[in-house]
């Protein structure tokens, strides 16, 4: 992630994210990613002006590599991952990077991607909530999409 650094003491930073503003549940992401280093020991993020303030005791540049190593995909990634918005969940970015999806199961959910973006597009819009209510109710009743 691009920053610029807006304060600087001898135990904390100010940064300012190069971006208006960020996503509330991007931000805790990135809060707790940071916190998680053992010179942080506390971050304070700031959804609407994309700012942070970085508390920390010992040397700063973990903290600012880590940063620097982000990028909002990654962030994005990670919020796609979490089942309880708000709930606080740790999550190494390192880790998630280096896992990989097996390539089969990839192709398939290419396809069903692919299928139900279709049906989107060229379905009228009564049939289009027809067949999201079945496959809602196939979710429910059965514990499983329907093929």
């Amino acid at each position: 992630m691009h920053y610029t650094i807006e304060h600087e003491s001898s135990h904390s930073l100010r940064v300012r994210l190069d971006m208006k503003k960020i996503d509330p549940v991007l931000a805790d992401i990135l809060r707790c990613d940071l916190q998680t280093l053992p010179e942080v020991q506390k971050v304070i993020a700031y959804p609407s002006t994309a700012g942070l303030t970085i508390r920390f005791s010992g040397d700063k540049k973990p903290a600012l590599e880590k940063l620097s190593k982000l990028s909002q995909d990654d962030l994005v990634f990670v919020k796609g991952l979490m089942e309880t918005p708000g709930e606080e969940t740790y999550f190494d970015m390192e880790e998630l990077k280096r896992r990989r999806i097996d390539p089969v199961l990839k192709k398939k959910m290419r396809k069903r991607i692919l299928a139900e973006a279709a049906a989107d597009v060229i379905l009228p819009a009564p049939v289009q909530i027809a067949y999201h209510a079945y496959q809602l109710y196939r979710l429910e009743a059965f514990g499983k999409a329907p093929d």
